[in-house]
């Protein structure tokens, strides 16, 4: 794996990370909430045998990418293609997971000239939809995450950094993988899921902040509102 950072024309930063093939088809994944560019090691082993050059980054205010105070899930369009310009890449598969989803297809809808395929995987609704229990039917963990963020950042920051970070069952994680990429990608691509959803399990603890590697520039845009 390759970790590197992006400054964009704003002067933030974006802690990112490329996986998988390095000659292989862009695959730029966003990590569900509060997710950030970390990745398990076995993601980049079954993207490589896949043919996948899997790129990730932390979002505005996750990880070590700078903040963006105000910002819309919209806006990771603009992020996303700044960090696809530095490595390089012009028409890539997006994909995104839980809190990703939404912000693989804000970046299907506004970068639909580079996008050539969308997989959002359990992808949240918006917050504020009518009629709609936004918690209904979610774990505890998820309840419990988004009910720090309800509290506010420095509030939530508190209860996070007292709180134990849990261990991720990576195949449990990622049974629906499966099911939501066999159809949408190359098949290819589900030659090597058994390998990845295997039935002996794998426990990930979450891994610790390393060290930046390399500092490039990208551009970056503004997107329309959400």
């Amino acid at each position: 794996m390759r970790e590197f950072e992006v400054m964009l024309d704003d002067n933030r930063f974006l802690d990112c990370v490329e996986a998988g093939d390095p000659d292989g088809a862009p695959l730029l994944f966003h990590n569900g909430t509060p997710g950030s560019r970390l990745l398990s090691a076995s993601w980049h082993r079954v993207a490589a045998e896949a043919g996948w050059r899997l790129l990730s980054f932390s979002r505005a205010g996750y990880g070590t990418s700078s903040p963006k105070p105000g910002r819309t899930v919209a806006d990771v369009a603009a992020d996303s293609a700044a960090v696809l310009d530095h490595c390089g890449a012009g028409r890539f598969a997006v994909w995104g997971h839980s809190g990703g989803g939404p912000h693989a297809l804000a970046c299907a809808a506004l970068l639909a000239d580079r996008v050539t395929t969308c997989v959002s995987s359990a992808g949240v609704a918006p917050y504020d939809a009518d009629g709609l229990d936004w918690l209904a039917g979610m774990g505890e963990a998820n309840i419990e995450e988004f009910g720090m963020l309800a509290q506010g950042r420095e509030a939530s920051l508190a209860v996070h950094l007292a709180a134990t970070w849990r261990d991720v069952d990576v195949p449990a994680d990622l049974v629906w993988l499966r099911e939501a990429v066999d159809p949408a990608l190359a098949p290819r691509t589900a030659a090597v899921l058994p390998s990845l959803i295997s039935p002996e399990g794998t426990s990930v603890p979450a891994a610790p902040e390393r060290p930046r590697r390399d500092t490039g520039t990208g551009s970056s845009t503004s997107a329309p509102p959400s």
